[in-house]
């Protein structure tokens, strides 16, 4: 793994990357680190990289992105790799990294623990759409604004 490997990973992550961890319908934890775009080449080359999943993403049955991820604790090293670099360019995307180290540095059999985790990221993922939202409430008022 090179320099430049770490920083073309930690460059696609600020741009267009996600992490996750919620609990499934079985109550089951997992995490999920993804990265989607419409290009499939840069994401075969994390792929390769760090191992996981490039595929198409169907929405309503077209295809819309190419996504990749690695599930679990097996995205440990990419994220540990790009944090530092992370830290210096984003406070929301190094807090989601660490929370998901920090995730699964926890016993899997403490519930309570990681249940608090699952719900930092729900908290966090709606305090993210709230504020997209006021956002682009007040582009479509300073718009509409601008028209009379």
């Amino acid at each position: 793994m090179t320099k430049e490997d770490i920083i073309f990973t930690a460059g696609f992550f600020l741009g267009e990357g996600n992490i996750r961890v919620s609990q499934d319908v079985r109550g089951s934890f997992i995490g999920v680190v993804g990265i989607s775009q419409l290009d499939r080449e840069p994401l075969e080359r994390l792929r390769q990289l760090w191992g996981g999943t490039a595929e198409m993403f169907m929405g309503n049955g077209k295809p819309t992105t190419w996504r990749w991820y690695r599930n679990g604790g097996k995205a440990l090293p990419c994220l540990e790799a790009i944090l530092p670099i992370v830290r210096d360019w984003s406070t929301f995307n190094t807090q989601r990294i660490e929370k998901y180290i920090e995730f699964y540095a926890i016993d899997s059999t403490d519930w309570r623990a990681r249940s608090t985790i699952v719900q930092w990221f729900k908290t966090c993922v709606e305090n993210h759409r709230k504020a997209c939202h006021a956002y682009l409430d007040a582009c479509y008022a300073e718009k509409q604004n601008s028209r009379r």
